[in-house]
């Protein structure tokens, strides 16, 4: 499957481990704070806050969209440099940045966020197929040029790739969360020797900050992992149309 070629590309190289330690270094940083200000509530934190917090957010999305059409050039997890902000300024792909701005702010300051989230999934085949174009040669002029090759079966089939890999990282999440706090409450069993009143105290002393630590893993956690599964279908997408 192209899906599995491409993750095995996103961790191969000698520089791989390196890289993913920065990307998820700064996914973390997302992350956290996402969760905190989720925590906080929108109506709660300051205006100037508010604008911190979207000028953050919309420069995480504008980073990752950079990052993508790297990705989508070298066929590998690039380094983490400014080259994702530079090709943002060129012609075919500030239509996509548009989108992701417009995107970004109706997520965050607008109640249609459920219709933020179906647009943006219904305008990701479109937007990296001019990613993808552009990121061969760097070349505005090649922008569009998968839009040649693109069918509705193309359409639907990467759309619903898209989907399965979205759910897909939400249940790894899940996944290593559960297995994470199972080992904390399996110390907690053995350290009160199987107490059932003992356990119950132990956990209720430290609730508050078991949920606060499990909103914050969740957060830190998913942003990276969603990260990669955009990667590993970006890479599905253009090699769909090279095969």
């Amino acid at each position: 499957m192209r899906m599995l070629e491409g993750l095995k590309k996103l961790y191969s190289g000698k520089e791989a481990f390196s890289r993913h330690l920065t990307l998820f270094s700064i996914c973390g940083i997302a992350g956290l704070v996402d969760v905190y200000v989720t925590l906080e509530g929108m109506n709660s934190i300051s205006l100037v806050n508010t604008f911190l917090y979207f000028a953050f957010c919309l420069l995480f999305a504008l980073f990752i969209t950079g990052y993508e059409i790297i990705f989508l050039n070298e066929r590998e997890l690039p380094d983490i440099d400014f080259r994702a902000f530079k090709h943002l300024l060129n012609k075919p792909v500030l239509i996509v940045v548009l989108v992701t701005c417009l995107i970004v702010f109706t997520k965050l300051f607008s109640p249609l966020v459920r219709i933020a989230f179906a647009v943006e999934l219904l305008l990701a085949v479109p937007m990296t197929l001019i990613q993808a174009g552009y990121s061969y040669n760097y070349n505005p002029e090649e922008a569009f040029v998968l839009y040649k090759k693109i069918s509705f079966k193309d359409y639907f089939v990467l759309l619903f790739k898209r989907l399965v890999l979205i759910f897909a990282g939400y249940a790894i999440v899940s996944i290593l969360l559960f297995a994470i706090f199972f080992i904390i409450g399996a110390g907690i069993a053995i350290s009160e020797h199987g107490d059932i009143q003992s356990i119950g105290l132990t956990i209720s002393s430290i609730q508050f900050i078991v949920t606060k630590l499990s909103s914050f893993t969740t957060g830190i956690i998913l942003v990276y992992v969603l990260t990669i599964s955009a990667l590993v279908w970006d890479y599905e997408l253009i090699k769909t149309f090279e095969d």
